[in-house]
């Protein structure tokens, strides 16, 4: 089975300023058991194999890394983990140091049925096309945490919500989350994901890098203060 999925924040008001999200999007090729992720503008900033992430060096500003890309695999110490969320930022982090392919839509839906709390057919809205179907779940973020990679993990133990949309096929062609917050919290703290899905048997995942072009994580020098993504902004339309 070969996927394509695109992970958009979903930030309120000027939250996706001063925060760190991006977009990440990524082919899963999950017969050769390998996955590419992709930034802007990097292009191609991680390569995902059964057990090892392959990070391009453009990936890690600052980091003093003499070949193209840098291979990282489990176990890390907590210091190379905190360093590594820094400098990839939290949703590119979260795919790279899975050691793990993303997740298809069926996977997520399957976890989200175990830890679900309610779930309700959602009216046809003005517009909608009425053959795609949206289902809401309330979901315990704790137990689905333990049944995703982190395609759609991530979260503590606080309200989140999904929205599957499904198409008129059957199948789950997007997945939207958002946590909900506390009654105190202001409305830019509030944050969400949309992750859409397209299966494409046409596209594969980009091969594995050189041998000869890699460093291993263990050889390079953390930076004392590893300097977080480029993000760039745009507010209003």
């Amino acid at each position: 089975m070969r996927f394509q999925f695109e992970i958009v924040p979903d930030s309120v008001g000027l939250q996706g300023c001063f925060s760190v999200r991006r977009r990440v999007s990524g082919t899963v090729d999950r017969r050769a058991e390998r996955a590419g992720i992709e930034v802007d503008p990097i292009g191609i900033a991680a390569v995902v194999a059964d057990g090892v992430t392959y990070v391009h060096r453009d990936a890690l500003t600052g980091w003093p890394i003499p070949t193209d890309w840098v291979v990282v695999s489990a176990p890390l110490d907590e210091g190379m983990i905190a360093a590594l969320t820094a400098a990839l930022g939290p949703d590119l982090a979260s795919l790279v140091l899975a050691f793990a392919l993303p997740d298809p839509p069926s996977v997520v839906a399957e976890a989200a049925l175990k830890a679900m709390r309610s779930a309700e057919l959602l009216d046809v809205g003005p517009g909608d096309d009425p053959e795609v179907r949206r289902v809401k779940v309330d979901i315990d973020s704790a137990k689905l945490a333990q049944g995703t990679s982190a395609t759609v993990s991530g979260v503590d133990d606080v309200p989140l919500t999904l929205v599957f949309t499904i198409g008129d096929t059957g199948e789950i062609t997007a997945v939207a989350a958002r946590i909900s917050s506390p009654p105190s919290a202001a409305d830019d703290e509030n944050f969400g994901y949309r992750t859409t899905y397209e299966t494409d048997e046409s596209v594969a995942a980009p091969d594995l890098p050189n041998p000869d072009d890699v460093t291993t994580i263990d050889e390079v020098a953390i930076p004392e203060s590893p300097r977080p993504p480029d993000i760039s902004c745009t507010v209003g339309p």
